[in-house]
């Protein structure tokens, strides 16, 4: 009896941590300052956009942050409903990605807010996102998150 219920908990946690020991992390293919080198001048005209469109095109979201940056995030599901989020900083004007991160969930939503499905309810397979303990490597490029790294890219201006 037990197996129609639990079937998928073994398989679910097996390839949310599959993938995020394979795919998962985050990574910086230039960071603020080579930007700045690279455009002179630029940062400096810069202003951070208060309350930005959100503009979603399929499974893609797009929010500028200032004149010259934007934050994209785009969500696919995987087998066993594992949900991936890549998040990116873009360069608008050249579409070069500074940098990205990428997470997974099981998929499992809150049954008290709004059920989809059964697999809802099945709060046992609920993982919120990959672990960020023991692999800090993963998750910070010189000591910096891909939180900094987009607060940064905002505030362009103020960063030294």
């Amino acid at each position: 009896m037990y197996s129609l219920i639990l079937w998928d908990f073994i398989p679910t946690h097996f390839m949310q941590q599959y993938h995020c020991a394979t795919d998962a992390g985050f990574t910086v293919y230039k960071s603020i300052d080579q930007w700045k080198q690279e455009n002179p001048g630029v940062a400096e005209t810069l202003t951070p956009i208060d309350k930005p469109d959100w503009i979603k095109n399929d499974n893609l979201t797009r929010v500028q942050l200032n004149q010259r940056f934007a934050w994209e995030f785009e969500d696919s599901i995987h087998l066993f409903k594992i949900h991936e989020r890549e998040q990116r900083i873009v360069d608008i004007k050249t579409g070069e990605v500074l940098a990205r991160n990428v997470d997974f969930n099981t998929g499992v939503g809150n049954p008290y807010v709004s059920a989809d499905s059964i697999r809802d309810y099945k709060w046992w397979i609920k993982v919120d996102s990959c672990p960020r303990f023991g692999s800090k490597s993963k998750w910070l490029v010189n000591n910096d998150s891909f939180i900094d790294f987009y607060m940064k890219s905002k505030h362009i201006k103020g960063v030294r």
